[in-house]
């Protein structure tokens, strides 16, 4: 009959359904649990999802970085330590990478020692991995994008990191003496350099090109070893991205777009960290595609996706076979100016090579560098007297002095171009230079503010350009828009810049018309 259930004659047991969890669901549920649970969070996010958040502590009027990890017991720690070194040993043996066998070789070893459940397993491989392939305990820290030096001052002691958004603050992470001498000898031998008694420091670059500064025990700092790690971002900022920032205004930014394409001279002088290297390289974004380039750093910073582009690194003196192996910034710059640089940009100018630099210009080639200084006036100093010594007759190539500094607006440390200044002339009996002032800061409104307009590098791009003042104020009206534009439209990344510049050049851009160069 329809309708009609039918019955079995035998009774059904009823069997509860097994319901699988997921590990990484459930590390992710307990990593965030443990966030919220903590007093003064304000803010919170992944780093490493779903092993690792950051959250922002306010204690009273300071900030506080923790780390949050999952949670292992004893049990777990005691195989983690006993996997680690075994899982080692058997993966030197393995042809081909490592990395790909490493969660099967793993749960083997850890299967062998005790049952675990899913998610404990999970969270000890997530440990054995970071110890052997990340940075262990500061590897989260690595991970954020919003930090920029991660320092270790001694044993026992919290490490510090600047954020981007907080300045300096101590984290919840530490480390024992013992640990701490393993750690930094670890770290000398990713930047592949020795670290001892009779080497105590290293200054080299780990293998993403993060620069790193180590010290050993007490032979250097009576507080022990520690380190400090300068840290590369992975993508670089682009000049949408420092107008973005308000350390430019789009006005600004404009001008200099103008003045790398055109050929002006140019030197960023600025306190440490105060985001040098990072205005060169987003200016350096502005040289056109084809144009012949030569760069010079102690450490690999710049980031360009020029073909055309030589990127020399200096290296320290080292004895090999009974020579002497060593190639300093001095060295390089003499054997760039036999490789037709037609763009000569060296990171740091801080010695004698200054020199070289300066001929450079007055050779015809076009040169961008950095210098560290709080002030023109400071910077100009050290130029002229030892060990730098560059003659004030070989300056007046220079057109541009662009400053940068931390400053602090509304509590938060943030970076601003504080001073543009056009190079008018040079007093070579007393050693003074005379600069007409483009763009100041004004800290009050924190707006960077037009002052005057360029002369001397105007008449410059009229007598090379054949372009009246009107039509270069036109050219810099037409990026202005573009690059207000491009924030308006939310571009972003180093592609999505470089595409937006190819877009410009063939007038397929509402921005602004197709460029005139």
């Amino acid at each position: 009959m329809k309708g009609k259930l039918r019955v079995t004659s035998k009774a059904r047991k009823w069997k509860p359904r097994r319901v699988e969890v997921n590990p990484l669901e459930a590390v992710a549920d307990e990593v965030e649990s443990k966030v919220k649970s903590l007093k003064g969070l304000v803010e919170w996010y992944w780093v490493d999802k779903p092993w690792a958040a950051v959250a922002i502590i306010k204690k009273d009027t300071s900030y506080f970085y923790q780390i949050v990890t999952p949670t292992i017991g004893s049990l777990e720690f005691d195989i983690l330590n006993r996997v680690y070194h075994r899982l080692i040993d058997r993966l030197c043996l393995v042809d081909g990478d490592p990395s790909a066998l490493f969660d099967k070789e793993a749960s083997k070893l850890i299967k062998s020692y005790a049952k675990v459940d899913p998610i404990e397993e999970s969270k000890i491989i997530y440990y054995l991995k970071r110890k052997s392939f990340g940075y262990d305990s500061i590897d989260p820290i690595y991970k954020d994008p919003f930090i920029e030096d991660i320092t270790c001052n001694g044993p026992d002691l919290p490490v510090y990191v600047y954020h981007v958004g907080y300045g300096f603050v101590p984290t919840n992470i530490s480390f024992s003496q013992d640990y701490l001498d393993d750690f930094v000898s670890h770290l000398a031998e990713l930047a592949d350099r020795h670290i001892s008694i009779g080497f105590p420091v290293v200054e080299s670059s780990l293998p993403d090109g993060s620069r790193l500064t180590a010290f050993w025990r007490k032979e250097v700092s009576d507080r022990g070893s520690g380190f400090v790690i300068r840290k590369l971002r992975v993508e670089p900022f682009t000049p949408i991205d420092l107008v973005r920032l308000e350390t430019f205004n789009s006005e600004l930014m404009a001008l200099l777009w103008i003045f790398v394409e055109l050929g002006v001279n140019m030197l960023i002088i600025g306190g440490t960290a105060s985001g040098k290297t990072t205005t060169l390289n987003a200016c350096c974004l502005f040289i056109p595609e084809n144009r012949r380039i030569i760069s010079i750093e102690d450490t690999r910073e710049l980031k360009l996706l020029h073909d055309n582009w030589v990127p020399l690194v200096t290296r320290e003196e080292k004895k090999l076979d009974g020579l002497r192996g060593g190639l300093d910034a001095m060295y390089l710059l003499k054997r760039a100016l036999r490789m037709r640089a037609e763009y000569l940009i060296v990171g740091e100018v801080r010695g004698e090579e200054a020199r070289i630099l300066f001929q450079a210009m007055n050779t015809g080639h076009i040169v961008f560098s950095t210098m560290h200084a709080g002030s023109v006036e400071e910077a100009f100093t050290r130029l002229f007297n030892p060990p730098i010594s560059v003659p004030p007759t070989m300056v007046l190539p220079l057109d541009l002095v662009v400053v940068q500094s931390i400053v602090q607006v509304e509590g938060r440390e943030v970076r601003r171009c504080i001073y543009v200044g056009e190079v008018e002339e040079v007093d070579v009996e007393n050693k003074k230079v005379s600069l007409r002032q483009l763009y100041s800061w004004d800290p009050k409104k924190d707006k960077i503010v037009k002052v005057d307009e360029p002369i001397r590098i105007f008449e410059k791009i009229k007598r090379f350009r054949r372009w009246n003042e009107k039509e270069v104020l036109e050219e810099i009206k037409k990026r202005k828009s573009l690059l207000e534009y491009a924030i308006s439209k939310g571009i972003k990344g180093y592609m999505g810049f470089i595409e937006l510049l190819k877009s410009f050049k063939e007038g397929r851009v509402k921005g602004g018309v197709s460029s005139r160069l």
